[in-house]
């Protein structure tokens, strides 16, 4: 497996910004045209936590605002969850059932399933 790079990308836009339920925000980066080794790169980092930078262009000076999170990516329960709601999706009849009750009757499945991997001394 190829090692990741990091990514240098000069000239880029940014795009929509909106804020999510969480608090957290998303958006979007307009790059110049990559060249297919360059977007490769980009792409190996998809799904990844990375840090980002972004620094305005073709200005003097600039105040540079530092945003620390108390996390690293996602938890592995809110992994879960998101699997989970994937899996719901991708299947019409499991979306029969509303997806909290579906997650909540999965959840209990995994949990016996551990349970069931204790053993008695």
């Amino acid at each position: 497996m190829e090692a990741l790079r990091a990514i240098d990308i000069k000239h880029c836009e940014v795009g929509t910004v909106s804020s999510l339920k969480d608090g957290s925000v998303k958006f979007t980066v307009y790059t110049c045209e990559l060249r297919p080794s360059e977007s490769g790169a980009l792409m190996q980092l998809h799904g990844k936590a990375c840090q980002v930078a972004l620094l305005p262009e073709n200005v003097d000076e600039f105040e540079t605002v530092e945003v620390l999170t108390e996390r690293e990516g996602k938890t592995q329960s809110e992994r879960l969850y998101a699997t989970l709601f994937v899996v719901w999706k991708s299947d019409p009849k499991h979306q029969e059932v509303p997806f909290n009750l579906w997650r909540e009757r999965k959840m209990e499945a995994i949990i016996d399933y551990a349970k069931k991997q204790i053993k008695e001394s």
